[in-house]
């Protein structure tokens, strides 16, 4: 089975001033407020580390192996393993791409067990919103 989530962000901003920080994971960590590092291998893999926050100050670091996958200006792709056969595909697409505003949607689809798609995506929904809106923040100062 698989949850589908869709984000939806107008940003004053061309597509091509957005597109790094989404192409570029090592420059969308800098926004994420779970990653902790970015480690890129040869292969194009990229190993993640995140801290999950569970209580106040405690909680638990996660790594994961993510593929990325860019497309000119338009779409960029997560294909994110996580463990217990839990997969991740983050679609990120920008329209117009040549344009102000462009509007960023964002499409994750989770498979997995219940439990992990309920509780990922309450959480991918809520971080992935935050780095939005700080998006949208910056270039409407």
């Amino acid at each position: 089975m698989a949850t589908t989530i869709q984000i939806n962000s107008t940003i004053e901003a061309p597509a091509e001033q957005l597109y790094p920080y989404f192409s570029d994971l090592e420059k969308f960590g800098e926004l994420h407020p779970l990653i902790k590092s970015v480690k890129k291998f040869n292969d194009g893999l990229i190993l993640v580390t995140e801290h999950i926050p569970l209580i106040g100050t405690l909680g638990f670091d996660n790594k994961y192996v993510v593929e990325v996958i860019a497309s000119p200006l338009n779409k960029v792709t997560y294909k994110i393993r996580l463990p217990l056969w839990v997969r991740l595909t983050i679609d990120f697409s920008f329209v117009p791409s040549n344009a102000i505003p462009t509007v960023l949607t964002e499409t994750i689809v989770i498979k997995g067990i219940f439990p992990a798609r309920l509780v990922l995506g309450v959480m991918i929904k809520k971080y992935h919103q935050m780095i939005l809106d700080e998006l949208k923040a910056q270039y409407t100062k």
